[in-house]
């Protein structure tokens, strides 16, 4: 028995139901692994559809199976569930109700879309040709360790042909979808620089060492890594956000702290950088008589899409809609996802889905999306597994 086609206009029925259950989910945002009201609030509605699930496993995931063993055909989806510590400044109705934590990140939209896709899927069980899995993850926002990494180490999901996700994106037009393959999303590493110097009078600075003109060298230095070190066709970040050192005015500071990220879309040029920076600290010990310390934490990897995957579904999006919904003007972006690591298991595709909203980038506190479009997101997994499934 074939599956019964899915139709544009009966997923965008649905639209209204989905923008209620968005806003649900933007009103009652949940921290990394924290997120228990939402957790029971997936359930909830998986339970009104009859569809199975698992939970209890790792944290508050979940995961949420449609469909039967008529062949060994096996596809997964998956949608973050954490939001962001900020307070969010939008003035909706829909605001954040728990002050100072926002869904700023689209990961309310993300499990949206998951739920309309089970909808929509669960209508037409009997008809699909395999295994659907719905894979709900904790913590995506928890960097350097990322709730993708329990979920894969709980073997939970079982075997999959493929996997695939979505993250709201404003840097591309609302309605389209930015489809690559290959490396698309950084790596993401977070490191510490300890420089321990000499205390002394600052009027008698010669009799110290100072480790916050030692932090402003190392600084400049590491300035000069990707500019004069990576080839220029290996994008790579070096970024310090923080610095931290002295006790007053007057005194000579004996410690100073970097702290900074690492981003990049190579693994070699990713162990280039850590080496590097190593090096820089050793020659500073030499030639100021100071101790340094690299504390390089490696988080998220980079973000690689299989080629026949990600042509897949970029076909499914040509063919399921009249209009052209594929952006080909996308570029790779050097934020970081540890869906990541799904990848590094299983065949798949990780793409961006445009939002309109008010233009405001990712973990803004005004960042909102266009919930008309939200349908969209839905239909579109629904025809990947549609086709796929047949």
């Amino acid at each position: 028995m074939n599956i019964e086609k899915i139709s544009k206009e009966e997923v965008r029925k649905i639209n209204n139901k989905l923008i209620e259950i968005r806003r649900d989910f933007h009103m009652n945002p949940d921290l990394s692994y924290e997120e228990k009201r939402t957790s029971k609030k997936i359930m909830e509605y998986l339970d009104k559809l009859d569809i199975k699930y698992e939970t209890n496993f790792y944290s508050n995931a979940i995961i949420a199976t449609i469909g039967n063993n008529k062949t060994n055909k096996k596809i997964g989806f998956r949608a973050d569930m954490d939001a962001l510590p900020l307070v969010e400044k939008n003035d909706y109705d829909y605001k954040s109700k728990n002050e100072g934590v926002m869904h700023a990140c689209g990961h309310d939209a993300h499990m949206t879309i998951l739920l309309g896709l089970a909808k929509v899927l669960k209508s037409r069980e009997e008809s699909l040709n395999g295994e659907v899995k719905l894979i709900f993850q904790p913590a995506e926002e928890a960097s350097p360790t990322g709730g993708a990494k329990g979920i894969l180490e709980s073997e939970k999901i079982g075997d999959l042909d493929y996997i695939f996700g979505l993250h709201m994106w404003p840097f591309i037009k609302g309605g389209t979808f930015g489809i690559l393959s290959g490396p698309v999303m950084a790596s993401s590493d977070h490191f510490f620089i300890n420089i321990i110097g000499e205390s002394s009078h600052a009027a008698k600075p010669h009799l110290g060492i100072d480790s916050i003109l030692i932090g402003s060298q190392i600084l400049q230095e590491i300035q000069s890594i990707v500019s004069r070190n990576i080839d220029v066709l290996s994008p790579a970040v070096i970024t310090v956000g923080k610095i931290r050192g002295g006790t007053r005015y007057n005194i000579l500071a004996n410690f100073c702290q970097l702290e900074g990220t690492v981003r990049t879309f190579n693994e070699d040029v990713r162990d280039y950088i850590e080496e590097k920076l190593g090096l820089i600290l050793k020659a500073k010990e030499i030639e100021q008589g100071c101790k340094c310390e690299l504390i390089y934490k490696r988080g998220y990897p980079v973000v690689v899409n299989d080629k026949k995957a990600t042509d897949f579904i970029k076909g499914v999006a040509i063919s399921s809609f009249e209009e052209e919904v594929v952006d080909d003007s996308c570029e790779i972006s050097t934020i970081a996802e540890d869906f990541s690591y799904y990848l590094k298991k299983y065949k798949g595709s990780f793409i961006w889905f445009g939002v309109d909203g008010n233009y405001q980038p990712l973990h803004s506190d005004t960042f909102d999306i266009d919930e008309e479009n939200i349908w969209m997101g839905s239909y579109l997994f629904a025809k990947v597994a549609e086709k796929y499934l047949k």
